[in-house]
């Protein structure tokens, strides 16, 4: 068996949680180690999660000219012609900017990252099966920031597959509570039929409807 790689520091996943925690690590001289088995780094903060539906919900905010109304008496109307692209377009564009600044983190404080499916051998020593090759990494501290998976109540209906389905619409038919969701599982009854494009919600509420 190959000899384990030395390192201060080794973490299990690089979201936001993993990539701080190794940049400060860096920041005080350890030597770093970071381990990805997604594609793309960042987690689901950066990838499925907070960061595309805060940025669709703004889109859809500055689309609706919401918040443009009413200042300094400037007639702003909703744009016509609206395209699911317009919507995805910016938040793709921040999600990839975003995993940008993660990986320049890195590099700036010479952290290294390894893609593949990390185990713990014992409590200092992790495998990391990658596509094309198998290290052994040793850690004098390990850190499993590894995520969580979103919490479904028994009682709500949730007609999603988070693994399947990334874009489709409701019409609302259905029995049982309409369920918004934000962020990673944090559920409240819809206002108007439930939409979603890719893992962020969108939910449309027809214009005039309650005052």
């Amino acid at each position: 068996m190959a000899a384990a790689e030395q390192f201060d520091l080794v973490v299990i996943g690089c979201g936001p949680a993993g990539e701080k925690g190794a940049a400060q690590a860096a920041y005080f001289g350890k030597k770093v180690a970071v381990i990805e088995r997604a594609a793309a780094v960042g987690g689901s903060c950066i990838n499925t999660g907070t960061v595309p539906s805060k940025t669709l919900r703004e889109s859809a905010l500055y689309f609706s000219g919401l918040k443009q109304r009413g200042l300094y008496g400037i007639d702003y109307s909703l744009k016509e012609n609206l395209t699911v692209h317009d919507f995805m377009h910016h938040e793709r564009e921040v999600v990839e900017m975003e995993r940008q600044r993660i990986l320049k983190n890195l590099e700036l404080h010479k952290i290294e990252l390894m893609r593949g499916q990390a185990a713990l051998e014992d409590a200092h020593t992790v495998t990391v099966r990658g596509p094309h090759v198998t290290r052994r990494v040793r850690g004098e501290v390990i850190l499993i920031s590894t995520g969580s998976k979103p919490h479904r109540p028994a009682e709500m209906r949730v007609r999603v597959d988070f693994h399947g389905a990334r874009r489709g619409c409701d019409p609302g038919g259905r029995s049982g509570p309409a369920v918004a969701i934000s962020g990673r599982g944090n559920f409240r009854a819809a206002a108007g039929p439930l939409c979603w494009i890719g893992d962020a919600f969108v939910v449309q509420r027809a214009a005039g409807e309650g005052g």
